[in-house]
């Protein structure tokens, strides 16, 4: 059987875009989060006031990269919503 090739081979700007349990750059799990680069490595910095313990971290998946778990960013994401109060709620 033949398999059609993928439309949208993986380039710089959609690595982290694919659907799979890997998020394949710490750059690009932090803006799955919403965050910029900057916050989001002081999310990880235990020396910085703005430092999350909840926020996941990055597995090795080679000698120098680094990726997300998606379900773990999905389920930060989640528990920073179910935070909010009435009054941080749209309307």
């Amino acid at each position: 059987m033949h398999q059609i090739p993928n439309p949208t081979p993986p380039t710089c700007a959609n690595q982290g875009e694919s659907r799979g349990p890997l998020i394949r750059s710490v750059s690009a799990g932090f803006a799955y989060a919403g965050l910029s680069n900057a916050t989001g490595y002081r999310k990880l910095d235990k020396r910085c006031r703005q430092y999350d313990p909840t926020f996941p971290l990055p597995i090795s998946v080679g000698l120098t990269s680094k990726a997300f778990i998606r379900a773990e960013l999905d389920a930060w994401i989640a528990s920073r919503a179910a935070a909010r109060t009435s009054a941080e709620m749209p309307q």
